[in-house]
């Protein structure tokens, strides 16, 4: 690893924000820090308030670690950046394995970030090749999608200069910091490349359903700040439709006799909206992959659904 000196300027940081990860963070960090760089690199571990020994495994492995105990994810990340000094910022998450073809690669993509400031990049990062069928259907199918609106902060690369133009990652975002910062980096000129040869895996995909409806549950408190988020959120409108859909079916079983009309509009209602979902997302994979994932769509936005009602019945507990 490169010099990390007073005398010796990285220039690129790697910035990793972690709570409780002493099952991953140690493999994160020596993999790069163990790298042979040309040039002078840091590691930079934000500790989120671990209860195990992350910290001392970070430390350990050769990152710089600091603690910042309280904030948003978004908040965790802008301390890492503020305690660093690279000119360009490598985003990964504790639980990320950089590639062989990731490291033959950075060398042109931070050329390519210093001469155009503006670019934001990185990659939608894969499962692990022996990952379970939920990970090689719905993450390994969705990390081949050429349309990219955004990319994630689990795997994202930026200019230091362009990071200080948007004030960083916004604090008032529990999750979905990384979609407001390509938004707003986008209205300021901004290019969003994803760039499928800097191959990362995410070794803490859910393997299960249930892990995966209680991700998606967390993803969707983005979504769910207020009235209007939630309006202007496709993903949290479908998951209310999908809710409807479920109460006429229940309300045709309440009849009597039972009311076909209202059973067959919400099993039509349901079974549209996931199919149609999947064709959007999954349609460059192929028919199998859009037929299975449109179950996999199913517990996706039953997870977004409990993010919206969750919000709703807590400020309705808080507010009494």
């Amino acid at each position: 690893m490169g010099s990390t000196s007073a005398d010796d300027i990285p220039r690129i940081s790697f910035i990793i924000p972690a709570k409780n990860e002493s099952r991953n963070i140690g493999e994160t960090v020596r993999v790069v820090t163990s790298h042979a760089w040309d040039f002078p690199v840091e590691v930079i571990v934000v500790d989120n308030d671990s209860s195990d020994d992350t910290r001392e495994i970070a430390q350990a492995a050769g990152a710089r670690v600091f603690i910042k105990t309280e904030g948003t994810i978004g908040e965790v990340r802008n301390y890492g950046v503020a305690n660093s000094a690279g000119a360009v910022l490598v985003f990964i998450d504790a639980d990320i394995s950089l590639t062989d073809e990731w490291f033959r690669e950075i060398d042109s993509v931070i050329q390519s970030i210093e001469d155009n400031s503006y670019l934001i990049t990185g990659s939608h990062c894969v499962p692990p090749t022996d990952g379970g069928w939920l990970e090689k259907h719905w993450f390994g199918k969705a990390s081949q999608a050429e349309k990219t609106t955004h990319l994630g902060t689990g795997h994202l690369l930026v200019s230091r200069q362009l990071f200080n133009r948007l004030n960083g990652f916004s604090p008032a975002h529990k999750t979905g910091e990384d979609y407001d910062f390509c938004i707003r980096a986008k209205k300021l000129g901004g290019i969003v490349v994803n760039n499928p040869g800097l191959k990362a895996i995410h070794r803490g995909y859910p393997k299960s359903l249930w892990e995966f409806v209680r991700r998606e549950a967390w993803h969707g408190e983005g979504d769910t700040g207020s009235i209007a988020a939630i309006i202007s959120s496709k993903v949290a409108v479908i998951a209310l439709l999908i809710f409807v859909f479920h109460i006429l079916i229940i309300s045709a079983f309440v009849h009597e006799p039972v009311s076909t009309a209202f059973l067959l509009a919400g099993l039509l209602g349901i079974v549209g909206l996931l199919l149609l979902s999947s064709v959007y997302k999954f349609r460059h994979a192929g028919v199998f992959s859009v037929l299975i994932n449109s179950v996999v769509f199913y517990f996706y936005y039953i997870g977004r659904l409990f993010a919206v009602l969750n919000i709703a019945l807590g400020k309705r507990v808080r507010a009494s």
